[in-house]
């Protein structure tokens, strides 16, 4: 969430011109979560170069070529509100001041208010800020805790899935993210209430190996497992899966 109005105002309408029909904003990375395997690897912005990262990319040749043809990475997102030529090494002092990590529900109102489409809030974990996206106006919240990126401590969103989906169910649509690797966590999660699943490293790893073939056979692979699993409980509906698929 921005911190200048303007900007703000100027990134949804980009949004809008672009034809994108929802809004989903993330609420759940104040900060930036520690993670020792990513300063391992030297993952920040610029990448840090080190031997075991040359050798691994210099082991995948098709996706080098394509990286290098891709050129540099850059926040193209950002950039109309960047400093011009300002270095990689400063992207993080610019995010930190331009964009606000912490989003409250007051700091979500002037969003819902200039946006007309559907907006979808994602990062909750419990009850509570469900009820204030409720109150928000909101269409639609994912149950999430960030794929435990965010907080090794934090809760499994198991739980407050169900909790929310008792409660809110039939004034918000409930949307759940966060370890599903399966179309039978996909199905569990669907039996616990969630109208809709994320998914985010079961694509990344497809795409990761064959590209936008990965990405589909993904798809693919995940639609079979699930109808296979409602074939086999004889679930004619998604509304029939049992709960005791997640015990």
């Amino acid at each position: 969430n921005p911190t200048d109005d303007n900007i703000r105002k100027n990134l949804l309408d980009r949004v809008n011109a672009a034809q994108y029909p929802v809004l989903l904003i993330t609420v759940d990375v104040p900060t930036f979560g520690y993670r020792p395997r990513d300063i391992k690897n030297g993952l920040a912005m610029p990448p840090k170069m080190s031997l075991n990262n040359i050798l691994q990319m210099l082991s995948c040749p098709q996706w080098l070529f394509e990286t290098a043809m891709a050129g540099k990475p850059e926040m193209k997102i950002l950039m109309p509100y960047m400093p011009k030529a300002m270095p990689t090494e400063q992207l993080a002092e610019f995010m930190n001041k331009t964009v606000m990590g912490r989003v409250d529900m007051e700091g979500l109102k002037p969003i819902r208010d200039y946006w007309k489409g559907p907006m979808v809030i994602k990062g909750l974990i419990n009850e509570t800020d469900v009820a204030k996206a409720v109150t928000l106006g909101a269409d639609a919240v994912v149950i999430s805790n960030h794929g435990a990126r965010q907080l090794d401590a934090g809760e499994s969103p198991v739980e407050p899935l169900q909790r929310a989906a008792q409660l809110y169910g039939n004034k918000i649509k409930i949307f759940m993210d966060s370890g599903l690797r399966s179309g039978s966590n996909i199905a569990g999660a669907l039996a616990l209430g969630a109208d809709f699943t994320f998914l985010g490293r079961p694509f990344m790893y497809g795409v990761g190996a064959l590209g936008e073939k990965g990405g589909v056979h993904t798809i693919n692979l995940l639609k079979r497992q699930l109808t296979q699993i409602m074939n086999q409980l004889g679930c004619a509906q998604i509304s029939e899966l049992p709960k005791h698929l997640v015990k």
